[in-house]
């Protein structure tokens, strides 16, 4: 199905809007993006930089969990950012919003379910990351 071109037909004003409203959509994802990796670095550069014992390395993977959840809460917090940007519902702006829905909208499912990974992950490596570390590298 071809989309529909909203944005040539809206003023001038309106594409001034919808300049505004992509740049913060693209502002919500690169923080959102800056949580994922944070959750997923932080960890590892905990542990390469902490000088820790090897007989301590599976508590310190399982503390790593903690690191991993609060990153991913975080990340959460800007999936619901992203959200509201993308599906913007003013009934004055409708073409602008079909044009940022149609434009952002695809990404969405993509940016939820792996920020719901990320937490999911954490939760694994706080409860579990001893015996994962144990199991895969003893």
């Amino acid at each position: 199905m071809d989309s529909i071109d909203y944005y040539s037909s809206l003023s001038p004003e309106a594409k001034a809007w919808v300049s505004n409203q992509e740049e913060l959509i693209h502002a919500a994802i690169r923080s959102w993006l800056n949580c994922c990796v944070s959750a997923i670095a932080v960890p590892g550069l905990v542990i390469l930089l902490a000088n820790v014992q090897p007989a301590d390395i599976p508590g310190w993977i399982q503390r790593s969990g903690t690191v991993v959840l609060v990153f991913s809460i975080l990340a959460e917090i800007k999936v619901q950012a992203v959200r509201r940007a993308i599906f913007v519902v003013d009934a004055n702006r409708l073409y602008c919003d079909l044009h940022i829905e149609g434009k952002f909208g695809a990404l969405m499912p993509y940016i939820q379910y792996s920020t719901y990974f990320l937490i999911a992950f954490g939760t694994l490596i706080t409860g579990y990351g001893d015996l994962i570390y144990q199991i895969f590298f003893n």
